[in-house]
């Protein structure tokens, strides 16, 4: 990857491959690895915390990320999302 294709954190979360099934995905995998950055980067790091976390922003969030749901994803959901992300291509 050259500078000009990861010059944004989005565009560098296009390259990682979505591990989740057709089957039940509510959420675009984009809006969930943005959503888990911005929870990572705040210091948060247990599955209740990310969850706290995310519910005392859920009005910023979803303006600023806008979901497709009016809702944000719960701790489950984010669970089972990146319980199959391969770790060695996210670093």
């Amino acid at each position: 990857m050259d500078q000009e294709e990861c010059s944004t954190l989005m565009g560098v979360f296009q390259g990682i491959p979505d591990p989740r099934k057709a089957r039940g995905q509510r959420y675009p995998w984009l809006f969930l690895l943005a959503l888990v950055a911005a929870v990572l980067a705040s210091g948060q790091q247990t599955g209740h915390a990310v969850a706290h976390w995310i519910s005392l922003r859920a009005e910023e969030l979803c303006e600023r990320l806008r979901p497709p749901r009016a809702s944000n994803p719960s701790e489950s959901t984010l669970r089972r999302a990146l319980r199959g992300l391969d770790i060695s291509v996210l670093e």
